[in-house]
């Protein structure tokens, strides 16, 4: 049996399943979905803060790329 974390999970899914655009802010425990989305995702945006990566998130699906933004307890209260 393989122990995978649910990061690598959720990145991975999300690849599979056409994702083009990550746009998040790299805060605990988001940390590892922002690491491994630059590795499987083309379009990696490191917002400044979890607002603006909803932006950047809405700006790039009105462009017509498949995109996902990722946050924390903290910053879902945020966005």
């Amino acid at each position: 049996m393989k122990l995978v974390d649910g990061s690598r999970l959720i990145v991975e899914g999300a690849a599979k399943g056409g994702v083009e655009a990550y746009s998040g802010y790299p805060i605990t425990p988001l940390n590892e979905v922002y690491r491994y989305a630059t590795e499987r995702i083309s379009k990696v945006f490191e917002a400044p803060d979890e607002i603006t990566a909803l932006q950047w998130a809405c700006g790039l699906s009105a462009t017509g790329n498949l995109t996902m933004a990722a946050t924390s307890h903290a910053g879902f209260s945020l966005m």
